[in-house]
């Protein structure tokens, strides 16, 4: 009882002095005994008079994820400094600058023309003596010479370039009626025909008259069948027309299609890899495929060019251009001395001076040897002293 009070008494003199300092927060009920002595009640925090609030936690905002922006690549400049501009991947084939004096490629013709002129120019794109020129009109042939006249237009473009080589793929868009002496004729028709082959004789003509050798790119196959039956006749006119004028003819239509002779999208690239040859629609070319025609294409382009492909490249050396003696020198011929042929059936090397089935000596020769002696002569050699047939008979 006495320490029931005493704790009483003591909580009595301590209450006030705790409402002078501290305050409860927010409190709703009352405070405990022990909370008369300083200690926290659960859930409850004391604060102080003269804090102005509770200090709330700041939310932080989160980031929705996303994609990182790529850093710029930074190259080292090997002077300490730091290099901010972005470096690109480097091609492989890089263009080569071109000699003054490089001899010109033209290429001429229809839109076909103008995708084997980037195959060409991928193809020569090391060769400092080589520049390719594009000269092409996409709707253009020799039907429709009133739109563009071809057999006109490459006598100023052979005067303004001045090629070496000129290179030709056309046709593509003469698939269209002519009209003749007031009539139209259909694509193919024999009246047709032998108007459209002056028209490509007349170009080829005027192409020789040029002096620069001529490239002809045949055609390839199309999607559509009548459409590729039509190019197959137009390209016997262009192989004809072009060995008339002493000019070189590439055929390329077997290398665009498949084992069945079919029409192909995708086939082999100049490499033998697979690859897409043509455009979806069936008509143009992807970029294997120009490249692969130029392939076709590349052989005959070299061999009209010579060696000026590459002008700083080392020629071959033959043995006689070569520094010093590159073989011994060639043996005097008057110190031979030369043997008569000798027969290998000359009667010498078998011992005798006759032919075989002539006349034979009377007699045998006799060989001194001891075994011819016994079996032939029947004469006993000599004995020896000593031996056991070393006797004497006595009479």
């Amino acid at each position: 009882m006495r320490f029931m009070a005493l704790v009483l008494a003591v909580a009595v003199a301590i209450f006030p002095l705790a409402q002078t300092n501290t305050a409860y927060a927010q409190q709703t009920r009352s405070p405990s005994i022990l909370e008369f002595f300083g200690f926290k009640s659960p859930g409850t925090r004391l604060v102080d008079q003269n804090e102005s609030a509770p200090i709330k936690k700041k939310k932080i905002a989160v980031k929705p994820a996303g994609r990182k922006k790529p850093r710029p690549i930074v190259a080292p400049t090997g002077t300490g400094e730091k290099n901010t501009s972005v470096q690109n991947a480097v091609p492989t084939d890089l263009p080569s600058a071109k000699a003054i004096d490089a001899k010109t490629i033209l290429v001429v013709g229809d839109f076909m023309a103008g995708g084997i002129a980037e195959g060409i120019d991928a193809a020569f794109i090391s060769e400092t003596g080589v520049k390719i020129v594009e000269k092409s009109n996409g709707s253009s042939g020799f039907i429709r010479d009133d739109y563009y006249n071809w057999p006109q237009s490459i006598v100023t473009l052979s005067a303004e370039n001045k090629p070496a080589v000129i290179v030709v793929m056309i046709g593509s868009n003469d698939r269209q009626q002519l009209r003749i002496n007031g009539k139209n004729e259909v694509v193919r028709s024999p009246t047709w025909l032998a108007a459209y082959q002056s028209r490509v004789a007349q170009f080829s003509t005027t192409l020789k008259s040029l002096g620069v050798p001529v490239i002809w790119v045949g055609l390839p196959p199309f999607k559509s069948t009548q459409m590729s039956a039509d190019y197959l006749a137009f390209n016997d006119i262009y192989r004809r027309e072009t060995q008339n004028i002493g000019g070189t003819f590439i055929d390329i239509w077997e290398g665009f299609v498949d084992d069945q002779g079919a029409f192909t999208i995708n086939g082999f690239d100049y490499t033998g890899q697979p690859a897409k040859l043509r455009g979806s629609d069936g008509i143009n070319l992807a970029t294997a495929g120009k490249r692969k025609i130029a392939f076709f294409a590349e052989k005959a382009i070299r061999a009209a060019l010579g060696n000026v492909a590459q002008p700083f490249a080392v020629t071959a050396l033959g043995p006689f251009a070569l520094p010093g003696p590159v073989r011994p020198a060639a043996p005097d011929v008057t110190a031979i001395t030369r043997l008569a042929p000798i027969s290998l059936f000359d009667p010498v090397f078998d011992g005798d001076t006759e032919l075989l089935g002539g006349a034979k000596p009377a007699t045998p020769q006799k060989s001194a040897s001891t075994a011819n002696a016994l079996y032939v002569d029947g004469k006993l050699p000599d004995a020896k002293p000593g031996r056991v047939d070393d006797v004497k008979v006595v009479k």
